[in-house]
């Protein structure tokens, strides 16, 4: 009787689990087929890809023509200058760098209010150096010198290191090695170590180039520069003026304070007096003989003054007077008697 009890327990039970085993193998994954092997895909070739555009290689420039195209206008000077609209080339002699440069900037027209035109605005010494495929602006300083002794000189050196103000990439090259630089935000974008406030950041889309020029000693040039916004719009007219320096300095002549002039001050580190020295050189002009052997000869280059186009015509004669009124000097002097300055009206005036 038990060993049948038992019997129909497991049978109940494996018909049970018959009827759960379909349920429970539709849920197990089905075993899969083997993959079959398959050839290995071929290779694309690189030119399937995507083509991406090659990056310039810094270290090549351009070709001449495609810089300097012949839209250009074209003024050879202390620098070559080439004008394409509003832009500004400079083709750099490279034996003018490193060379000292003077650079003035003057107010020639301003808003009202905010002074007169002609206005000295400020000035420096820079200097265009070359490292590669770039020329490095540098800002000079002689505040701290050492007027004789090498080893001082080159400590001096080690501890006044020029700044780097800007950079220009170089474009192009002529010919003669010379660099081409875009030198236009030089001037719509100067730094402001160079301009202080006056003509920095201006609007391209309200400023032009009114004119530039190429000497054999300097380069002139005028903008006029708009800067701010609705409430502060200010238009001027800037005229800035590169000078290359003689590549010998002339003679420093020490201030006398008993003697008004005005001077540049700088710390002489390499005197005898062992300290750093408080110095200042009266300025002056070059004037140097034409002839050195004569006890009096002409200048190699003369002191010349120009008389501005703003002073009244009814004082330009008085003007006049006043600058050949100097003391005559004497008779067997090689030197003219006085000088003249033509182009200016004599017209009676009354004082």
């Amino acid at each position: 009787m038990l060993f049948r009890r038992n019997l129909i327990a497991g049978m109940g039970l494996s018909l049970m689990l018959g009827c759960l085993a379909p349920q429970a193998m539709g849920q197990a994954p089905r075993p899969t087929d083997p993959p079959k092997p398959t050839a290995p895909a071929a290779s694309q070739p690189p030119a399937a890809a995507a083509k991406l555009p090659t990056p310039p290689d810094p270290k090549k420039l351009k070709n001449y023509e495609d810089v300097v195209t012949k839209e250009a206008k074209t003024e050879k000077g202390v620098f070559t200058v080439h004008r394409i609209e509003e832009r500004i080339l400079f083709e750099i002699p490279s034996n003018l760098l490193n060379r000292d440069i003077l650079w003035q900037v003057e107010a020639a027209q301003v808003p009202t209010g905010t002074g007169f035109g002609g206005a000295h605005v400020r000035d420096a010494v820079i200097r265009f150096t070359r490292r590669e495929n770039k020329l490095f602006l540098r800002l000079m300083n002689f505040e701290l010198r050492a007027e004789k002794g090498e080893s001082i000189q080159r400590a001096v050196k080690d501890a006044t290191i020029m700044p780097i103000i800007a950079v220009f990439d170089v474009q192009t090259e002529s010919k003669e090695k010379s660099p081409v630089i875009d030198a236009t935000r030089l001037y719509f974008s100067p730094p402001t170590e160079l301009v202080g406030s006056i003509g920095a950041g201006a609007d391209p889309s309200r400023s032009y180039i009114e004119r530039i020029k190429a000497f054999t000693n300097n380069i002139e040039t005028r903008i006029v520069a708009t800067t701010g916004g609705p409430r502060g719009t200010a238009t001027y007219t800037i005229h800035y003026s590169l000078n290359l320096l003689p590549e010998k300095p002339m003679m420093g002549r020490n201030a006398d304070s008993r003697v008004g002039y005005f001077t540049e001050d700088f710390q002489d580190v390499g005197r005898n007096e062992n300290r750093v020295s408080d110095m200042s050189y009266i300025a002056h002009y070059r004037l140097e003989k034409k002839d050195p052997s004569a006890a009096l000869s002409e200048p190699v280059k003369p002191i010349i003054y120009y008389v501005s186009r703003e002073v009244p015509e009814e004082f330009r004669e008085y003007v006049r007077k006043g600058v050949e009124s100097k003391t005559p000097l004497s008779a067997n002097s090689p030197l003219p008697k006085k000088k003249t300055l033509p182009g200016i009206p004599k017209t009676p005036a009354t004082p």
